[in-house]
C-alpha cells in the first residue's frame, strides 16, 4: 500500500485488505498466540495457558506487520486486552475491565501497551506480553469446566494509521473491518487429558440493552468436516441457558436433545443451531462442549476444529465466536462394544464384554433412555426389546455402540405338519442349555408326555400315531423353566 498501514492478520488468508472478506472466522487470529514459557518468538503454536500461581506469568505474543511502502515512525502503540472465554464480549466495557461476571470476578481488562518498533516496508515484529492471569478457580461457578479459558484482543493505536471504520460495540465486526484489530478466542482440548471439554459464556456480557440471539455450531475446513462423521459433539447448557431456550420454544435445527435432566444436546451437523434465546442486559449463560470420537468411524486424523458463533436473531449478524481445537491420538488401540445375553430363572441378564482398559458401560432402552450404567444389566420386563450398549473409554472418551436383545434365546420355532396324524417335527433352539425337553399335553385330559431334546440339534420327530384325536399343547422347557408353547391338532 502507498498509505501508511500497520496490520495484525486474522488468518493466513488475510493480507490486510479492509474489510477482511477472506477470513471465514476472524476470532482465531494466526498473529496472536499464547505460551506458558517465554519461547513464543520461536515456537508460534498456540497453547492453553497453565495457571501456576499469582507470581508466574504466561506469555501472549502478537505479530505486527507493516504492509505499506513507508517505514513506520516507531510511535505506533499496540494494546492488548483479555476477556473471560465467551462468544460475545461487548466493546469496550468488557475488554477495559468495567464489567464483572455473575460471581463478581473481573470479566476482562487491559494487559499492557507497548510501542511497536520501527518497521521497514513489509517488515514484521513479534511483541511479547507477560501476563499474570487471575486464578482460574476464582471463575469456577457450578458446572464450569476449564475455567482458565480466556480470550485476547490486540489493537493498534496509531495517529498515522487510524481505524478505517468506526468501532462499534461488536468486536467481531471491528476486527473484520479494521486490520488494526485482531482477537483470539481459542481453546485446545486434548482428549487424552482431563478435562476433555470446556465451558464458555454466551449471552449479553457488558451490553446495557436486551438481546435475542442464536448459537450456531459449524466447521469450515474439509478436514474438520470429518468431525460430524467421526465423533459425537455434545453440548451441555447451564440452568440459565436451558431455561431461556425452553422458554423461547426450544427452536433448533440439527440439534437432538439427548438428556433433558442434565440439559444435554447433541449437535448433528455443521450449521446446526439453537435459536431465539433472549438475554436481559448484561445477562449470560454457559455452554460446555466436548466430543466423543467413534472407534468404528475415526481414521488417521488427529486435529479437528469446531466453531461456535453467537448470532443476533433479527438481523442474523454475527456477534462473536469461539474456536475449539480437539486433538486425539491416532495410534490409540481400537476396541469394539460387544454384549451377550444370559437367561436363568425367568430373568434375562445382559452382559457387556469388558474392553482392555477402564471404561464406562451404559445401557439404553428402545426409547433412548439411559436405564443403567455398569457391565451387567438385569432385565425383568417380560416384553422383549433391544438395548443399546454404549462403551466409553475413560482415557480419551472414544466410544462404540452395539445392540443386545433381551428376548430369550430359547425358541420353539415350529410344528410341522400341524394338524398331524402320524408324526410331527418340532423345530427348536436351545443353544448351549444343559437340559431341555418338549412336553406334549392334552387339553382334554391334562395327560402329558416329555421328550428330551438334544441341544446340539434343532429338531425332534415325535410319533403321535397312538395319541387320541384332539388338541394338545406343545411346550419347550429349558433349565426347568417354561420358555414357549404352541398348539398342536392331532386328527
Amino acid at each position: 500500500s502507498n498509505t501508511y498501514d500497520v496490520m495484525i492478520a486474522n488468518s493466513q488468508d488475510d493480507y490486510g485488505k479492509e474489510p477482511d472478506l477472506k477470513t471465514q472466522v476472524v476470532t482465531n487470529s494466526t498473529d496472536i498466540w499464547v505460551r506458558n514459557q517465554p519461547d513464543g518468538l520461536v515456537n508460534q503454536q498456540h497453547e492453553d495457558l497453565e495457571y501456576v500461581n499469582n507470581q508466574t506469568p504466561v506469555y501472549v505474543y502478537v505479530k505486527v506487520t507493516n504492509k505499506s511502502c513507508e517505514t513506520t515512525t516507531g510511535n505506533d502503540l499496540l494494546e492488548l486486552y483479555w476477556a473471560k472465554g465467551g462468544l460475545f464480549q461487548y466493546w469496550d466495557s468488557v475488554w477495559k475491565g468495567q464489567i464483572t461476571t455473575a460471581n463478581g470476578m473481573e470479566a476482562g481488562g487491559q494487559i499492557a501497551t507497548q510501542n511497536i518498533p520501527v518497521l521497514s516496508s513489509g517488515e514484521s515484529a513479534i511483541l511479547e506480553f507477560p501476563w499474570l492471569p487471575g486464578n482460574p478457580d476464582d471463575y469456577d461457578y457450578p458446572g464450569m469446566v476449564k475455567p482458565w479459558m480466556f480470550c485476547f484482543l490486540a489493537r493498534i493505536d496509531s495517529l498515522d494509521d487510524p481505524m478505517t471504520f468506526t468501532e462499534t460495540q461488536y468486536p467481531k465486526d471491528n476486527t473484520q473491518l479494521n486490520n488494526n484489530i485482531a482477537y483470539k478466542n481459542t481453546t485446545v482440548i486434548n482428549v487424552n487429558q482431563n478435562p476433555k471439554k470446556g465451558s464458555i459464556l454466551a449471552g449479553n456480557l457488558g451490553n446495557p440493552n436486551a438481546l435475542t440471539s442464536d448459537i450456531r455450531f459449524f466447521t469450515i475446513t474439509e478436514d474438520s468436516d470429518n468431525l460430524w462423521e467421526q465423533s459425537e459433539v455434545r453440548v451441555q447448557l447451564d440452568d440459565v441457558l436451558w431455561a431461556k431456550w425452553i422458554a423461547s420454544g426450544a427452536v433448533s435445527s440439527g440439534i437432538e436433545v439427548i438428556d433433558e435432566q442434565n440439559h444435554t444436546i447433541m449437535v448433528n451437523n455443521s450449521g446446526a443451531r439453537i435459536e431465539g434465546i433472549s438475554f436481559a442486559a448484561n445477562e449470560t449463560g454457559m455452554l460446555t462442549i466436548g466430543v466423543n470420537f467413534l472407534t468404528e468411524e475415526v481414521e488417521e486424523q488427529e486435529v479437528f476444529e469446531l466453531q461456535v458463533e453467537q448470532i443476533e436473531t433479527s438481523h442474523q449478524n454475527s456477534l462473536g465466536g469461539f474456536t475449539y481445537v480437539f486433538v486425539r491420538d491416532n495410534e490409540r488401540e481400537e476396541f469394539n462394544a460387544e454384549g451377550e445375553r444370559a437367561y436363568n430363572n425367568n430373568i434375562t441378564t445382559l452382559n457387556a464384554n469388558a474392553i482392555n482398559e477402564p471404561a464406562v458401560y451404559n445401557w439404553y432402552n428402545e426409547q433412548g433412555d439411559l436405564v443403567y450404567s455398569g457391565q451387567q444389566l438385569t432385565v425383568t420386563d417380560p416384553v422383549a426389546q433391544e438395548y443399546k450398549l454404549e462403551v466409553i473409554a475413560a482415557s480419551d472418551g472414544h466410544k462404540d455402540y452395539t445392540t443386545v436383545n433381551s428376548e430369550s434365546p430359547y425358541k420353539l420355532e415350529s410344528l410341522s405338519p400341524n394338524p398331524a396324524s402320524n408324526q410331527t417335527e418340532v423345530c427348536y433352539n436351545v443353544g448351549n442349555a444343559s437340559s431341555a425337553y418338549i412336553m406334549v399335553t392334552s387339553t382334554q385330559t391334562a395327560v402329558s408326555n416329555n421328550y428330551i431334546v438334544n441341544p446340539n440339534q434343532t429338531s425332534l420327530i415325535i410319533d403321535v400315531s397312538n395319541y387320541p384325536m384332539g388338541t394338545y399343547v406343545v411346550t419347550l422347557v429349558v433349565e426347568g423353566e417354561i420358555m414357549e408353547h404352541k398348539n398342536l391338532v392331532i386328527q
